[in-house]
């Protein structure tokens, strides 16, 4: 019996691709006029951790659950969570989330941008610490906005995408809104 290329393609389809888990969608389209690639499996996330220094008024965030721990244990920062999820390494559409520390103030501060990473560098003294994850630069494959926030008195960024919390900041803890730093997942 001979097949023909199309018998062999419905073939294919009813019983290998349903088999298959189909891949998240992205839902729009860059301001480029290009689809996104696809989404990244939510799975392949994993948790920036969170952590807070009360003694010098500091935010830290990482994707290393040991550097949480060295931080927790020898640092004295408290672990404060979650702030959302991220990648490890670039996939889809992700771009780095660059980690900056201010020795002078004793600040992390977090941006996807390479050029105000450069100003931070060689205007104001920080270290360049490498890229804590991959996050994206644009909202979409049911990313929310990681939002910054900073408070002139304490020297210290905050990064959240809890809106209650980003409030709680801003009206009672003397924070400013600085935008949105990135888009993660949840």
């Amino acid at each position: 019996m001979r097949l023909t290329y199309y018998a062999v393609v419905c073939l294919l389809y009813s019983v290998g691709v349903h088999c298959l888990p189909a891949a998240p969608e992205a839902t729009n389209v860059t301001e480029t006029g290009r689809a996104p690639k696809p989404c990244p499996w939510p799975q392949q996330s994993v948790p920036l951790l969170r952590g807070y220094s009360p003694s010098v008024h500091d935010h830290f965030y990482t994707t290393d659950g040991y550097e949480m721990y060295e931080a927790t244990t020898s640092a004295g920062y408290f672990n404060k969570g979650a702030a959302g999820r991220v990648f490890k390494t670039q996939v889809g559409d992700t771009g780095p989330l660059y980690r900056l520390w201010g020795e002078q103030d004793s600040d992390h501060f977090y941006t996807t941008s390479g050029d105000l990473r450069d100003v931070m560098i060689k205007r104001l003294g920080y270290t360049d610490e490498g890229v804590a994850g991959y996050v994206f630069l644009k909202q979409y494959c049911g990313s929310v906005p990681l939002y910054r926030l900073y408070n002139h008195k304490l020297s210290d960024n905050f990064y959240t995408t809890d809106i209650r919390e980003y409030d709680e900041y801003i009206r009672y803890r003397g924070y400013v809104d600085q935008g949105k730093a990135a888009f993660v997942l949840i």
